[in-house]
């Protein structure tokens, strides 16, 4: 990095909630004036960036900010960190919880409860693993998803997922493998719901709030998945609920 400030030119890979993918910054002729260049490739972006004006954190604009009290949270909060330690090979996800009524309360979020497969997906130098929450390999049966997870560009990570079934014929066939729910017909969209583990840092006992920032953040796009952003809204007591403060 000290050779490309001295060169005049750095390139990056950006992980934030609205800008992703490969840039470079660029020295001008003027030395304290830089540019941020993207690079064409397949994060760019088809919409208007700044018509996104309002912060990811506390949801104001710049405007705004002189009449909102906003809410500071601490630097080394705002990007994935935790203990290093090499990834865990296994683990044993939460399920879902079914409450007696609907209700509304500002220390919960809320997720909606995807019909077919739920799955962790472990990213590594060795590639991709996607397992049920058994522990039964799912590769086999998705190997387009494990494709596009391995382009993630990252060492270590380890995300849960839901992915609707491809068919209702096919999720018969799998059940003795992973229990599965009603199948959507022909869906093949993967969500992913929570980050757990990201670049050697465990983010286990990162609160629920901000992994799921996290996984804003680090999932690069792709047609085949995104990311389910939680809502402080009730919707169905059926579906899953986390407590915002909560710890994995």
């Amino acid at each position: 990095m000290r050779k490309g400030l001295e060169d005049g030119k750095l390139s990056l890979l950006l992980r934030g909630e609205k800008v992703k993918g490969s840039f470079a910054l660029v020295r001008t002729k003027d030395a304290k004036t830089w540019l941020l260049i993207k690079h064409k490739d397949r994060f760019v972006a088809k919409g208007d960036l700044t018509e996104r004006d309002r912060s990811v954190l506390s949801g104001v604009t710049v405007e705004e900010m002189t009449a909102v009290p906003v809410q500071r949270i601490p630097a080394e909060r705002l990007v994935p960190g935790g203990e290093k330690r090499s990834m865990p090979d296994k683990l044993s996800p939460m399920h879902a919880e079914i409450g007696d009524a609907a209700f509304n309360n500002p220390d919960w979020m809320w997720e909606p409860k995807l019909d077919g497969y739920r799955a962790l997906a472990f990213i590594d130098g060795e590639g991709v693993k996607l397992r049920s929450r058994r522990g039964l390999e799912l590769g086999e049966d998705f190997p387009r998803l494990v494709a596009e997870l391995g382009k993630q560009d990252v060492n270590g990570a380890w995300c849960s997922t839901a992915r609707s079934s491809p068919s209702t014929r096919a999720a018969s066939r799998r059940s003795a493998r992973c229990r599965i729910a009603t199948a959507a017909p022909s869906a093949r969209s993967s969500t992913a719901f929570d980050l757990l583990y990201f670049a050697g840092a465990d983010l286990r006992k990162a609160i629920y709030a901000d992994r799921r920032r996290y996984l804003a953040q680090c999932l690069l796009p792709s047609p085949w998945y995104s990311s389910c952003m939680p809502k402080r809204m009730a919707w169905l007591c059926t579906r899953r609920r986390w407590r915002a403060d909560s710890r994995a």
